[in-house]
């Protein structure tokens, strides 16, 4: 009777749970019903068929055909077996690999050496960019001082802190001086309040802008120069300037003036009417032509005096000791960039130790139940091996004792001796090795608070001593 190997088959559910079993710790491997397995196999009945029939041979020295099979449905049991754990126990050994637990044990114990240079880099920068911003300081310093001589200067600059307020009393100027002229125009203008407002705002720009700030600003402080013939200069600009003011405020008096005339006798504007009433006063000024020359006239001797404040008196002088003083100013704020940073490292440094001392003690924790995993799983699968090879000769040995009790010739000679699988289930493995780096990294971890400690204290060190390197960096770049 040919029996085929599909009839000696596992039942399915003991597949599935035996690699389970395998893979997770608290799951015992599963045993077989050995009694039935052999019933479903027909076992004993295949045995007394071929015993009958005196198979195997009496002088047979390896195992029949069906014992083949009986023996081959284990082997391929433990052949799937073993290339799982093969792939299984790579995969420990991979994630204990990636805990990286050497590599972060030294990483912690040099973190602070390390992190050292991260100072001295620091220290390096500084000393190069304030060397650089004194040297700019020096050299600009040469050039205000020979401003200073040169213009026979002996007293610091006076200017306002902030200009802002200055220029915003010019620009409100601007505004009122544009309300009170279109108070005047509104009735006046050919294109009614759009004309009147354009015609106010565009005489305002020129009292504050042109007369006041271009006179006040730029023409009448030469009065305060070294060299005569700027000073001449300067008081002549005051001359112009007031000359001009009484001149466009006089003529736009007498623009007002006819532009009334015409709008009261509903007569054409003429342009020219207004140069010979300026000399004529063919048509006098009436109270509001004096008053909105009144206002202008006020309004570019305000603008005059506000701009010619808004700097130092003597032309230069001011802007010059203002660009001395950004180049100072950026000196400080490189110090205290400097500075910052040096905190912000230390501060960082801190920071990483801390978190590294966290990340080592949780890889080290993943790393011994992974060991844990990896030997509970190798002794499951040694146990699995031994029990399915116990398993095989049950059933090899139901075989032979029905084949035996069936036979008229004398039974082979391997009856009765017990069957070894050939493989052993040997996984390669880094289990040894991964134990070991375990156990080096436990002294370590033990003490991690000191260590830890250790490490916090000699970044603060490390900081505190670039600090001190950075004071004698500053002492040699001080300025002046």
């Amino acid at each position: 009777m040919s029996i085929k190997n599909s009839l000696f088959k596992f039942p399915d559910i003991f597949k599935k749970k035996s690699l389970d079993a395998l893979t997770n710790s608290s799951t015992e491997f599963p045993l077989l019903d050995v009694e039935s397995l052999c019933e479903e196999w027909r076992v004993a009945k295949i045995g007394e068929d071929d015993g009958k029939k005196n198979i195997p041979s009496s002088s047979t020295t390896s195992h029949g055909s069906n014992e083949q099979q009986i023996i081959a449905s284990f082997s391929g049991v433990l052949t799937e077996r073993k290339n799982q754990a093969i792939s299984h126990v790579q995969d420990l050994d991979r994630q204990f690999g990636n805990m990286k637990l050497s590599e972060m044990v030294s990483q912690l114990n040099t973190f602070a050496r390390n992190a050292k240079n991260s100072f001295e880099k620091v220290i390096q920068k500084a000393a190069d960019k304030l060397q650089q911003s004194k040297s700019s300081y020096e050299s600009f310093n040469k050039k205000y001082e020979k401003f200073k001589n040169e213009n026979e200067l002996e007293y610091e600059p006076h200017y306002p802190p902030s200009r802002v307020l200055l220029f915003s009393i010019l620009f409100i100027e601007v505004l009122v001086e544009t309300f009170f002229n279109f108070s005047f125009f509104k009735d006046v203008s050919e294109d009614y309040i759009i004309g009147g407002v354009i015609t106010a705002f565009f005489l305002s720009l020129i009292n504050v802008g042109v007369l006041g700030w271009f006179f006040g600003k730029n023409c009448f402080w030469y009065k305060n120069h070294v060299n005569n013939n700027k000073r001449l200069f300067g008081w002549s600009s005051f001359g112009v300037f007031i000359i001009l003011a009484i001149v466009l405020n006089y003529f736009v008096a007498n623009y007002r003036a006819i532009a009334t005339k015409a709008t009261v006798n509903e007569t054409a504007f003429k342009f020219n009417e207004v140069f010979d009433n300026m000399f004529s006063l063919i048509h006098p000024l009436s109270l509001n032509d004096l008053f909105l020359f009144l206002i202008g006239f006020v309004a570019a001797i305000i603008a005059f005096v506000t701009s010619y404040n808004v700097d130092d008196n003597y032309p230069g002088y001011g802007k010059i000791h203002r660009q001395l003083q950004d180049i100072r100013q950026e000196y400080n704020e490189t110090k205290n960039i400097i500075e910052e940073e040096l905190d912000s490292i230390q501060k960082q440094q801190i920071r990483d130790v801390s978190k590294l001392s966290d990340d080592l003690r949780v890889n080290y924790n993943m790393s011994t139940s992974i060991i844990a995993d990896e030997e509970t799983y190798l002794l499951k699968l040694k146990n699995s091996h031994r029990y399915l090879e116990q398993t095989c000769n049950v059933c090899l040995r139901k075989y032979q004792e029905n084949n035996e009790s069936n036979r008229n010739k004398p039974k082979p000679k391997y009856f009765g001796k017990k069957y070894k699988f050939n493989d052993d289930l040997k996984i390669k493995n880094n289990l040894k090795e991964n134990k070991n780096i375990l156990k080096k990294a436990s002294v370590y971890v033990d003490q991690i608070g000191v260590h830890l400690t250790n490490a916090k204290n000699e970044i603060t060190n490390n900081y505190e001593a670039a600090r001190d390197r950075f004071r004698v960096v500053e002492n040699k770049n001080k300025l002046n």
